[in-house]
């Protein structure tokens, strides 16, 4: 598991990232489901969970591995042309 420290300093480097392009709201929402995975946990055995797209639930998937030490790639990273940096 990830400690508070770590996982602060990743939500803040989501939260940094600024959408562009045609995807930009599908993009903001991926980042969001990234920070409220981070921050709050998301139940992956609610019905609302079920609703999702797979990709939603892949990248929620994506957020909580790095967050229990199981990946170590970042959430706010490989977001390539989709995202602009502050």
């Amino acid at each position: 598991m990830r400690s508070s420290t770590e996982i602060n300093i990743e939500v803040a480097a989501l939260k940094a990232l600024i959408p562009v392009g045609p995807w930009a709201v599908k993009t903001k929402q991926l980042i969001q489901f990234a920070i409220e995975e981070l921050t709050d946990g998301i139940d992956k055995t609610a019905d609302e969970f079920f609703k999702l797209t797979l990709g939603q639930q892949e990248h929620i998937h994506m957020a909580w591995e790095w967050k229990t030490g199981q990946s170590d790639e970042n959430p706010s990273a490989g977001w390539g042309s989709l995202v602009a940096r502050t």
